[in-house]
């Protein structure tokens, strides 16, 4: 059994239908896939599919700005762009077992450009951890792609 919190290209990824295999592995019962606050306000216009569930991550936005901003000045990119995705992980992380105490749930991911900047990049994401931390929002979710779970 798998536990994902997935990011908005997931679910607009199984709404399209334009991977089959991943489409099937979300419709298995034995996996569970939720979604954050983030998530729901970019899809607000849109019917989530019931599939995936909604957990409020309760972080607050100005929270949210500020790891930004510490994030920003450690490592050096310009995180305007990026200031969704980054609010996904910091929410998923601050939820994570929340949803499963035992091993907490995964950040399931189909934003490449995110993966590259931010999580293959290991002294990013040791910087990104240390502000995650900082900031009381627990810890950095381990964060996989369709290709590793499937």
């Amino acid at each position: 059994m798998g536990y994902y919190i997935v990011d908005t290209n997931i679910i607009i990824s199984y709404m399209d239908n334009d991977k089959p295999q991943l489409t099937s592995f979300i419709n298995k019962p034995e996996n569970k896939f939720f979604y954050t606050n983030t998530v729901r306000k970019e899809l607000s216009n849109e019917r989530i599919p019931d599939v995936f569930k909604f957990v409020d991550s309760n972080v607050h936005s100005s929270t949210i700005d500020l790891v930004l901003d510490d994030i920003q000045v450690s490592i050096g990119l310009r995180l305007k762009k990026f200031r969704n995705d980054v609010s996904i992980i910091f929410e998923a992380g601050f939820i994570c077992y929340d949803i499963t105490p035992y091993k907490g749930a995964l950040l399931l991911t189909n934003n490449l450009k995110l993966y590259k900047k931010f999580i293959r990049n290991q002294a990013n994401q040791d910087k990104l951890e240390r502000s995650i931390d900082l900031h009381g929002l627990e810890h950095l979710i381990e964060i996989v792609r369709p290709e590793d779970v499937l």
